[in-house]
């Protein structure tokens, strides 16, 4: 009987593809392996087997799987369970998370390159047509950049003979191999090698080399010699010799050579430690952790900044670690999993893994492969995509600050919350989780109110160090009173050169990098924009640029006024260099660094900027949201944020929360380590805010009780869920038609708060115009239905010729 095998394709394609299993595979083809097959006319994917059945498709025209590429499963059942929940409840396809799922060095592909033949048929090409050709001359072409009408074009084009596409295998995954040498098994004894010695005496290198080995990679038991496997490059560098040395060696029989492949994560593991003292306080919390488990699969850690969360933290996954199990520690930013290596490495050695964007795609594939090994890491650090690696053992999943919005992926599918998917992947494996903030989420707080999840607090500082004095300052009254300079009231000048002369390090934060928002002319007030995204464009100073942040279009900024020729162009408002700038004139005696994604947009310079103000070669520490993630720093006695304001409008019902969690995690960073008592100083218009009450009094709760009466008379979250649908098209009229039809569509089919078409506060970014309809489900209704009713509409929409053009994405719990 014939066999069939359900692929899933790396493809943002609905359902999975039908194959049929050739007879020499098919007793040894398994769920979750790898395949290589052909998807279309030339296209080559590597799929995962889904499933295997003898039920033949309606279709004749089947195709085979050209090639297994694995001999055991590659993808376990527990990931496709996974795999299976986030494609359902975030609305997406199994190909879309397959590809974020798996490293992409791990997916053989058939790769398309495009050239122009040389006909007569060039020169009568549409003008449309002609701006194809010309974007495939360009060496950095891919079809990526293309928008559906631009493709649709090129395949005229290929049909016409005037393009030609030819398809390549790539294979991007390139093992490492390393050569290693030890003794000839035939040199037996002293006698022998001291025979052999003598034998080289006139080639002195060899000699040199040869003596160097032996004196640290011999052991003689009873007249034996045996020599330790070493690495060649190792043994080059050690003895001061070079491979041809040691080559000669080897071909005289001396040294025996083997070339192995090895893990590309591979490193020395510091000295194991088990030194974990908790405080009264901190063994009262772990208690309690370990006690809520025994009930709860889930318990908030709400433990203020600065109360040690991380050493409960290690003490958790030591427990777990001695029980066998495995641990997934997840934190919002690579950074964070950095100083989290050099936390837990000495307790843990090389039993811990790390797995982020910034390390090679060789690494991953390395981490995969491990965690694939009969010797799998036991801990795992990382970011998002960690929750995807396959654990056979998983027993605990932390997730440390876990109110941070990174965790939420909203650019790209699959849109799903890495919170809420770790907590099902915890489920599915019968693990605990542990969230930890100082600030919660309100949904999880809300859990814990409601019994659904634990909650252990921790309402103490570690070695009861003081909470910072919170200083707001009224900048309306300053200005008026002429008690500004710059960006800086007087009393922020003043308690900013305190601070640094008292010997203790200052930060300053400003939620916006570059050197200013956006600039003007003086004259006629023209504001230069984006051509692709309907937003200025904010001045770099360093590189005299324009720049959009939301696509990098960028150019250099005119003396002179383009729009009337006669104006100066002046920057307006201020981000983080210009801020940089400033704090260089007021206290030039002081050392200054500045820490945005333009300074620090790698691991490295990451890393370099944080170690030098814990080592104290910093006394001010500039900044935007990125200095507030979870940053131990030792002396830090004032934080001053130049303009809160800033954190407080937006046209989203979450503003008052991540104000309140950015200032609660800024004011974190304060005294740490000391018993002074620091100061964190907030300059804004609005002074009689609550949430600065709230903040001074460190009083989350009456926080959340506040949010919950404004959540519950707005029907918003947790008393309702939110389905975001965003639609995009280069065509404005297209985009708002479409939107407008598809709201009205899903008023009459699904009992629920459909808002009509909604103009965002950018309507039009990367060439399209966006427009987008939000759907507030309540809590007791079948959201699975509602959602599968929803995709039912946006399919018959698509089917419609005006419409399908569109770009339609769904997000759920957009937050």
């Amino acid at each position: 009987m014939n066999k069939y095998a359900e692929i899933i394709l790396p493809l943002s394609l609905d359902g999975t593809f039908t194959y049929f299993i050739p007879e020499d595979i098919s007793s040894s083809i398994q769920v979750g392996m790898r395949v290589l097959v052909n998807f279309g006319s030339k296209k080559i994917y590597t799929g995962i087997v889904y499933s295997i059945h003898n039920n033949p498709p309606a279709y004749n025209k089947i195709k085979p799987i050209s090639l297994l590429l694995d001999n055991c499963p590659f993808v376990l059942d527990s990931q496709l369970v996974l795999w299976n929940f986030i494609s359902k409840y975030y609305c997406c396809t199994l190909g879309d998370v397959y590809k974020i799922a798996v490293p992409s060095a791990l997916k053989i592909e058939s790769e398309s390159s495009y050239e122009i033949v040389k006909s007569d048929n060039v020169a009568e090409i549409a003008k449309d047509e002609q701006i194809i050709v010309d974007k495939i001359q360009d060496k950095n072409f891919s079809t990526s950049k293309l928008s559906y009408s631009e493709i649709k074009t090129l395949k005229k084009l290929i049909e016409k003979g005037i393009i030609s596409e030819k398809n390549s295998i790539n294979n991007p995954y390139k093992p490492k191999y390393i050569t290693e040498i030890k003794l000839n098994d035939n040199i037996l004894n002293i006698n022998a090698l001291n025979n052999i010695i003598a034998g080289i005496k006139n080639c002195k290198a060899q000699k040199k080399c040869l003596e160097y080995y032996i004196e640290h990679y011999v052991t003689d038991d009873n007249g034996d010699i045996y020599g330790a496997n070493i690495n060649i490059d190792d043994l080059c560098k050690a003895s001061n010799s070079s491979k041809n040395i040691i080559n000669e060696l080897i071909k005289k029989d001396i040294f025996l050579s083997n070339t192995i492949q090895v893990d590309f994560t591979i490193n020395k593991s510091d000295t194991i430690t088990n030194t974990n003292e908790l405080t009264p306080i901190q063994e009262k919390a772990y208690k309690e952790i370990i006690n809520s488990f025994s009930s709860k699969n889930t318990t908030l850690l709400y433990g203020v900044t600065s109360s040690g969360k991380t050493e409960i933290y290690i003490k958790l996954i030591k427990k777990y670690f001695q029980l066998g199990k495995q641990i997934l520690f997840i934190a919002p930013d690579a950074g964070i999993v950095e100083q989290l290596e050099r936390k837990l490495k000495p307790f843990f050695g090389d039993d811990l893994g790390v797995f982020h964007p910034y390390i090679s795609e060789n690494s991953k594939v390395s981490t995969y492969l491990r965690m694939l090994s009969d010797n799998p890491y036991k801990i795992i650090i990382g970011i998002k995509q960690s929750i995807f690696l396959p654990f056979t053992n998983l027993g605990l999943v932390i997730i440390d600050e876990e109110h941070d919005i990174n965790y939420k992926q909203s650019e790209i599918s699959p849109r799903y919350h890495v919170r809420d998917s770790s907590v099902y992947l915890a489920y599915i494996h019968g693990a605990k989780t542990l969230l930890g903030s100082a600030s919660p989420s309100i949904e999880t707080y809300c859990n814990t109110q409601i019994n659904k999840y634990g909650l252990v607090s921790l309402t103490q500082r570690y070695n009861n160090t003081e909470s910072p004095k919170i200083t707001l300052i009224d900048t309306n009254e300053s200005y008026k009173k002429r008690q500004i300079r710059g960006h800086f009231s007087h009393y922020m000048i003043k308690r900013i050169n305190e601070t640094i002369f008292n010997g203790e390090q200052v930060i300053l934060f400003q939620n916006r990098r570059g050197f200013s928002p956006f600039v003007s002319c003086k004259e006629c007030n023209w504001v230069p924009k984006c051509p692709h995204c309907d937003v200025s464009l904010s001045y770099h100073l360093n590189q005299n640029k324009l720049m959009c942040h939301y696509c990098g279009y960028t150019i250099t900024k005119p003396d002179i006024c383009p729009n009337c020729h006669t104006g100066q162009i002046d920057s307006k408002g201020f981000g983080t260099e210009q801020l940089e700038q400033e704090t260089s004139l007021l206290f030039p005696a002081f050392k200054i660094a500045r820490m945005d994604t333009d300074t620090a947009g790698s691991i490295k310079k990451y890393t370099n900027i944080v170690e030098n103000f814990q080592d104290n070669q910093t006394d001010i520490l500039i900044g935007t949201q990125i200095l507030s993630k979870g940053l131990d720093f030792y002396n830090v006695g004032l934080v001053c944020i130049l303009n809160a304001d800033n954190l407080l409008y937006h046209p989203d019902f979450r503003a008052d929360e991540r104000a309140f969690q950015l200032m609660t995690q800024l004011s974190g960073r304060i005294g740490r380590h000391f018993c002074k008592k620091g100061e964190m100083i907030i300059q804004t218009t609005q002074i009689h805010n609550p949430i600065f009450k709230y903040l001074r009094e460190n009083n989350y709760q009456q926080f959340f009780h506040e949010q919950m009466v404004e959540r519950k008379n707005f029907d918003y979250p947790p008393f309702s869920r939110l389905i975001k649908i965003v639609l995009k098209h280069t065509d404005l009229q297209i985009c708002i038609d479409t939107s407008i039809v598809l709201s009205q569509r899903l008023k009459t089919v699904i009992n629920q708060n459909v808002s009509d078409s909604i103009e965002p506060p950018i309507p039009r970014m990367h060439n399209k115009y966006i427009r987008y309809i939000l759907i507030k489900v309540d809590q007791s209704a079948q959201i699975f239905k509602i959602k599968a009713t929803i995709k039912e509409e946006i399919d018959r929409l698509k089917k419609e010729k005006r419409y399908n053009s569109t770009i339609i994405q769904t997000d759920v719990d957009p937050y």
